[in-house]
Order: structure tokens, then C-alpha cells, then sequence
């Protein structure tokens, strides 16, 4: 982890807080009008007020449906279906976050593990997302909780077999914001 970051973001929560009073302090009007251009799942944020009233008014939501799914996963289902690669491994796992946005999945994954003590070495992330705005914002938040992190600006129809080369045996794939969306089938 990057203990050397500058901003003051300790962990979501921090961030959520953070962009729920500047949002909060806006005038209605204005909030209203930001509120209008957000369409979760359906498009690209183009500016900062996007991504700060993003993670005021969904933030807490995504990492609610996050936690509901990392219990089940790493409580339940690897005992289940005799996932061995993460039963009781010490070794470095590598991650991509599709459709990242401003890094949220990939950073409650890294709280999930800490607060749970689960002991998983989540050490490389891949960051994909076709917001460069919000990809900035997705590795400056991430820094804190990867040693290695890969951004590729770029949509899902655009990447490469060498843009999802990871460093590590083991991957762990989230794609929690983009199974809504109309072009995406898995």
C-alpha cells in the first residue's frame, strides 16, 4: 500500500463524507442540474461536480450491494465450490476492476479484506474505464491499497488480451457497474 498518498482520503467512508458535504453545500438548483446529467450504469462522467454528486448520492449504495456480494464470495462460495486458489492462500492476487468508474469496488474489495482479516494479498489492480476523468480519480484512490495499478482508459469493445495481462496466478474480476449496462452480455 501507498502510505506516501498526499490527499486526505483514509478509506470510502472518508470519501463518501467528503463528497456528500461539497455536494451538500451546493445550492439546489445547481445539485438538481448535476443530478440530471447522472445516469448510473449509462454513462461517462465528463467533470469533477459528476463524480463528487456520484459518490454523494450512489456511493453508499454500490458498497452496500459490494459487501452483500464479498460476504457471500469469500464467506460461502470458494468453501462451496472448492475454490482452492483462495482457500488459505498467502500468495499475491492480482484484480480487475471493469468499468471502475472512480475505483469504488476495487477499494471496498481491499477494506472487505482488512476489516474481515481475511489475509488475501491483493497487491496489483487493473483499472478499466473509458472516463478518463474518473480513472484519474479511481488510481489516486486506489494508490492507498495497491502496490501496482494498471488504468486503461478505454471501452470493454476496445481492450486487448495484453491490457488484462495481470502479474499474479490468481485474478479476481469485478464487474460490479457494468451489468447493466445494453452492450454488455457474460
Amino acid at each position: 500500500m501507498n502510505v506516501s498518498a498526499t490527499h486526505d482520503l483514509a478509506n470510502l467512508a472518508q470519501l463518501v463524507k467528503n463528497c456528500t458535504e461539497r455536494f451538500a453545500a451546493l445550492p439546489a438548483h445547481v445539485q438538481w442540474d448535476i443530478y440530471g446529467t447522472l445516469r448510473p450504469n449509462h454513462y461517462i462522467c465528463e467533470n469533477k461536480s459528476q463524480l463528487m454528486a456520484y459518490n454523494a448520492l450512489f456511493a453508499n449504495q454500490h458498497f452496500a450491494k459490494l459487501i452483500d456480494l464479498f460476504d457471500f464470495v469469500f464467506g460461502r462460495f470458494i468453501k462451496l465450490e472448492q475454490i482452492t486458489a483462495l482457500q488459505n492462500t498467502t500468495n499475491p492476487i492480482s484484480v480487475i476492476d471493469y468499468g471502475c468508474g472512480q475505483g469504488l469496488a476495487s477499494i471496498t474489495l481491499q477494506e472487505f479484506n482488512r476489516e474481515r482479516q481475511l489475509g488475501y494479498q491483493f497487491e496489483e489492480v487493473i483499472l478499466i474505464e473509458p472516463s478518463a476523468l474518473a480513472l484519474k480519480e479511481a488510481v489516486k484512490h486506489n494508490a492507498l491499497h495497491y502496490t501496482h495499478i494498471k488504468p486503461q482508459c478505454s471501452k470493454f469493445d476496445k481492450l486487448t488480451a495484453n491490457d488484462l495481462l495481470t502479474q499474479h496466478h490468481v485474478t479476481v474480476h469485478l464487474l460490479s457497474n457494468v451489468l447493466d449496462l445494453p452492450n454488455i452480455d457474460v
